[in-house]
């Protein structure tokens, strides 16, 4: 009964679900926009939600027949137009990301894209509509609005991609990535993604569909909206701040840099010397510019020579020192009577589950079973 009412004429469920979503879509639009934050990213984001909202009121526009029916006797154009703004919702949410994460948005010719993509549907599905394109679509605006769809899905899964090189470039300012909390970024593009690739389905799995399947098919991506929506202004709000921006290549030093030079050989041996004498890598909250201050390096040139001279990210630099010393103390007589745990702690390791992960990578086996190994090893034949 439930799923019958999503389809009633005049204003159902569906509608209402809508209407929810495009309201709070613009209300949190304009309530963004009155914040005095000023970035680039705030601004993208304003931009996004407010496309979400009128996405859902460009499907209730032409969902609802009294509506449609209306718009009709203006042409085919008008209801081309209200669907460019689903061309719009994944290049928001990728540069949005990409301002958040990397700090750095900057307009380009090739952002109009989507927009050229759109005027291309527009003009295809209004110059060889016919019976074939009908069975299969229905109408000009289902072709229109599913093309965008399919650049929205696109872009989300570059946003993913674009997540996951903000990760590896995160390892080279910190050695400890889990205490940098993004994952709600994740569900963000995650969830939208989503939301675009079921959006995309109603068309070709309607032939082959029960209605029941139809419906669930055709409604649901509205209240998966409506609920992301919610959670886009709240973890955005409270966790935008904590993103600790990264640039999106490294930035080695200039040629010119007389920092630039290759260090000798007997630098580099300096180097891991003081890591290991001075403990160095145990240092809490350590990153890359705290510590070049205590080697008295320039980051950037540091983060050079680790990268091109040891052949590791800061992240691989840092925890090889920590699982080396775990190794070491795992066996020594001396730590015998300490616990796992407090062994992980005194190299610098505050995660358990990032421990036990890098060490199982390390030594292929448990701590524990890494001790007892050791044991044996040193037990009387």
């Amino acid at each position: 009964m439930l799923l019958q009412t999503l389809n009633q004429p005049l204003f159902n469920l569906y509608d209402f679900i809508l209407w929810m979503t495009a309201l709070q879509g613009l209300i949190f639009a304009v309530l963004l926009q009155c914040r005095r934050e000023k970035t680039a990213s705030h601004h993208l984001l304003t931009l996004f939600v407010a496309s979400i909202g009128l996405g859902q009121l460009a499907f209730f526009i032409t969902y609802n027949p009294y509506l449609s029916g209306f718009l009709s006797h203006a042409g085919q154009w008008s209801f081309a137009l209200p669907a460019l703004v689903f061309y719009l919702q994944g290049p928001l949410l990728y540069h949005y990301l990409r301002a958040l994460t990397f700090g750095r948005y900057q307009y380009h010719h090739r952002d109009l894209i989507p927009v050229v993509v759109w005027l291309l549907a527009t003009l295809f599905a209004l110059s060889v509509w016919g019976p074939w394109w009908e069975t299969l679509l229905w109408r000009p605006y289902v072709l229109i609005g599913s093309v965008g769809f399919m650049v929205s899905t696109a872009y989300g899964v570059a946003s993913i991609l674009a997540i996951a090189r903000y990760s590896e470039r995160l390892k080279d300012r910190f050695c400890t990535v889990e205490s940098l909390d993004f994952r709600w970024l994740k569900i963000f593009a995650w969830g939208f993604l989503a939301i675009w690739v079921m959006e995309v389905l109603p068309p070709f799995t309607y032939p082959f569909a029960p209605w029941y399947l139809q419906e669930v098919i055709t409604h649901l991506p509205s209240f998966v909206e409506l609920l992301m929506v919610s959670f886009v202004i709240v973890a955005g709000l409270m966790n935008s701040r904590n993103i600790e921006k990264v640039s999106e290549v490294p930035e080695w030093p200039n040629e010119r840099d007389e920092t630039s030079s290759a260090p000798s050989g007997e630098t580099l041996r300096e180097l891991d010397q003081r890591m290991r004498d001075e403990a160095l890598y145990a240092r809490p909250r350590l990153n890359i510019e705290r510590l070049a201050q205590q080697l008295n390096m320039p980051p950037r040139h540091l983060s050079h020579v680790i990268n091109h001279y040891f052949h590791k990210n800061f992240f691989e630099f840092i925890n090889d020192y920590r699982l080396e010393q775990t190794c070491v103390r795992l066996r020594s007589p001396g730590w015998a009577d300490k616990s796992v745990q407090d062994i992980y702690e005194s190299v610098g390791f505050r995660s358990k589950s990032s421990f036990f992960t890098l060490f199982r990578k390390y030594a292929d086996m448990t701590p524990n079973q890494y001790r007892e190994q050791g044991a044996k090893e040193k037990a009387p034949q």
